[in-house]
């Protein structure tokens, strides 16, 4: 088990987050299965509860909008296996 409270967390514009999203970028991967364990995280996080036991797709997409300056964003989709849509804030809590 990982210790959350140990980790660091990365600014997109940090060259190590950098290279990082680089290799990303050019990686192509086959769909995979991916199980979240909530019960072994140690903490409540309400916005989750909601899907606990339940499965699904997520669909991850890189977009690149090149205006005044280049950013890229992560798009996430998905839904659980009896239609419920995840919803945003509940991505953010899944990944951080």
């Amino acid at each position: 088990m990982v210790d959350v409270e140990d980790a660091n967390l990365y600014r997109l514009g940090h060259p190590l987050a950098q290279k990082i999203i680089e290799q990303c970028k050019a990686f192509m991967p086959d769909p995979q299965s991916l199980s979240f364990d909530y019960s072994h995280y140690g903490k409540k996080i309400s916005i989750l509860e909601s899907l606990i036991g339940n499965s699904g797709y997520i669909s991850v997409a890189c977009q690149t909008v090149t205006a005044l300056e280049t950013e890229d964003f992560v798009l996430l989709s998905g839904v659980t296996d009896d239609g419920t849509i995840v919803d945003v804030e509940q991505y953010r809590r899944f990944f951080r």
